[in-house]
């Protein structure tokens, strides 16, 4: 074991959770088509592997090449691909090349001066190590913004659960890595000594938080296993998932219908009249809502009118609408109907929240 590394316990919890992942990542890749996801178990299970065992492994080149060599600066490029993969259902192998490609090549470059220009990199350690961190600094504020306006672009078309989960997990090694690379920045302007507090931070703070870390990418990724969703929620929704027809079609009304024409905005709508015209099921329809969105057929088209209310209410040009004649722009007939739905998704009334919108702009 790693000298560093003293405790014992610890040790043991970290290494049974990087075989989990380790064997979760193959499973991904291999099984569940969750290749971004596969990928990240892998690389954190292999890191852990590799700073556990550091004294075996550090100078095996075989070794490094498949569980170390700064591969995590592909964690962030690989959330993002995920997250593209479940929104847009499969990511084209350009794009994962693409966007992969900067970060697989330093690992290569930095292997190969390693193992290849030992002297140099001896010199030159802290330079190439500093060089490394900035990369993956810039490369995390970088993937954080692509994801955030992915989220932003593609929220009507997420299910409530995932979305909040997705958000949740990367929020999380977010905070974890941004708060390593600030610990990097900030330590070398304090005046203590640094090889006892990188013992102490690594034991009481890091080692613990890596812990945690790992459970929730094991969790995660167990979540997004189809197997383990049946022995989970059960077999009977899953099969009816599986016998969903004409999902590019429907995928394509959602989006030219409802999202950019909005016909629901019309007064004489009716979803199945439309689902009809369009010659699309109704069943397959409802089974695709329930799948991707979590959410029955009305739920889903209320949750678009209550975002056209959103949008409208911030429009100058409805300024002078009064509540009424707001909601009924937005689609609504009803104005106890509107209350209650818009109450349930936002979680206040509307009058509470334009009141609230309007504090906050004074």
């Amino acid at each position: 074991m790693n000298p560093y590394l003293p405790d014992t316990l610890i040790n043991g919890f970290l290494l049974c959770l990087s075989c989990q992942l380790l064997f979760v990542g193959f499973w991904c890749f291999l099984k569940s088509k969750n290749v971004a996801l596969g990928c990240i178990c892998f690389i954190i299970g292999a890191g852990w592997l590799y700073n556990l065992y550091f004294p075996l492994f550090r100078d095996s080149p075989l070794a490094n090449f498949i569980l170390s060599g700064y591969k995590d600066l592909a964690l962030f490029p690989l959330f993002y691909l995920f997250y593209i993969g479940r929104m847009e259902k499969g990511v084209p192998l350009r794009t994962f090349v693409k966007h992969l490609l900067l970060p697989l090549f330093v690992s290569c470059v930095y292997l190969i001066v390693k193992f290849g220009f030992k002297d140099f990199f001896a010199e030159n350690f802290l330079y190439i190590i500093n060089s490394i961190r900035a990369l993956g600094f810039i490369l995390l504020l970088g993937y954080t913004f692509l994801i955030v306006r992915l989220f932003h672009e593609q929220k009507p078309r997420l299910k409530i659960q995932a979305s909040k989960r997705y958000l949740f997990v990367f929020g999380f090694f977010f905070m974890k890595h941004f708060l390593g690379h600030i610990e990097i920045v900030v330590l070398p302007f304090l005046n203590f000594d640094s090889q006892e507090y990188y013992t102490l931070s690594f034991r009481y703070f890091w080692h613990p938080l890596n812990i945690v870390s790992s459970c929730v990418l094991l969790l995660f990724a167990l979540s997004e296993i189809r197997g383990i969703q049946k022995l989970i929620f059960g077999n009977t929704i899953h099969h009816q998932f599986d016998s969903i027809k004409d999902e590019s079609k429907i995928n394509q009304y959602i989006e030219e219908q409802l999202i950019a024409q909005r016909v629901f905005l019309q007064s004489d709508f009716d979803i199945k009249t439309s689902l009809s015209k369009h010659q699309l099921s109704e069943r397959n329809f409802r089974l695709f809502i329930k799948r991707d969105f979590d959410r029955t057929i009305n739920e889903f088209v209320n949750k678009l009118k209550v975002e056209e209310f959103l949008k409208i209410s911030k429009d100058e040009s409805f300024a002078k609408y009064s509540m009424d004649g707001l909601y009924e722009k937005a689609g609504f007939n009803s104005r106890a109907t509107f209350y209650r739905i818009f109450k349930r998704e936002m979680g206040v009334t509307p009058s509470d929240y334009l009141q609230q919108r309007s504090n906050r702009s004074l």
